[in-house]
């Protein structure tokens, strides 16, 4: 009897969990964008799951959340006027539920993106942010691979063709509140063109080594560095 009563109640567990996916969680997104109209309609300030900076003709985008947001602004807006690089940013103000039904159409077709993310995970296949992108790219490729017309995620973009896929680039910044500055985000934009590095993933604001040491001792500490770990001046961006 206490078998059966311990089974019967992990059942009903399970049943519990899984309920909650369509008669709660699947109305979550739906609810956010009413709350998020409502507001609007009494403050007369807008909000939606992703806001967006000039990324309509953008062929690069820097992609994140919080307070790095409005320096990757103004920094895409100085490079289109001293650069004439075509950067536009992505702020994206839910993580949950993930937005990638918005996020797929605004990713579609760009030259390069690159996610942002205050964290590190090194043994991971990738940072949480950037997991979560890949994701929304891989539903976006698998409908445009269905064959019988029926999308197999409806409501996300359809990636038809290659040039539809972007190439995605994974930076770490701010690890114990260190400062991100603009020459950063900068570096972050040139590591996608043309003629940049294409580093896939990259920490900001760290001197690994020094291009130029202070003293002869420092000099030799760095070269016993790079004889030990080589790869260590790849793992920054400036």
């Amino acid at each position: 009897l206490a078998l059966r009563e311990i089974r019967s109640a992990l059942d009903a567990y399970m049943q519990a969990v899984a309920a909650q996916r369509p008669y709660f969680f699947d109305h979550v997104t739906t609810l956010a964008d009413r709350a998020m109209a409502e507001f609007h309609a009494l403050t007369g300030r807008h909000y939606r799951r992703v806001q967006t900076h000039r990324v309509e003709d953008a062929d690069y985008l820097i992609l994140g959340q919080g307070s790095m947001v409005s320096t990757a602004e103004a920094v895409a807006d100085w490079l289109r006027e001293h650069r004439r690089l075509r950067v536009g940013v992505v702020n994206l103000t839910m993580f949950r539920p993930f937005p990638g039904d918005l996020l797929g159409e605004l990713l579609k077709g760009r030259k390069g993106v690159t996610v942002l993310e205050r964290t590190d995970q090194p043994l991971a296949e990738d940072l949480p942010l950037m997991r979560e992108v890949r994701a929304c790219v891989s539903k976006c490729i698998e409908n445009g691979l269905a064959r019988d017309g029926a999308l197999p995620y409806p409501g996300y973009a359809v990636y038809a063709k290659s040039p539809h896929i972007p190439l995605l680039y994974s930076g770490s910044f701010g690890l114990g509140s260190r400062d991100l500055q603009p020459e950063a985000i900068i570096g972050a934009v040139e590591n996608m063109l043309p003629q940049g590095a294409k580093k896939k993933f990259f920490y900001l604001s760290i001197d690994f080594v020094r291009h130029h040491p202070d003293t002869p001792k420092q000099e030799l500490h760095q070269q016993a560095l790079l004889d030990a770990y080589p790869r260590i001046r790849e793992l920054g961006v400036h």
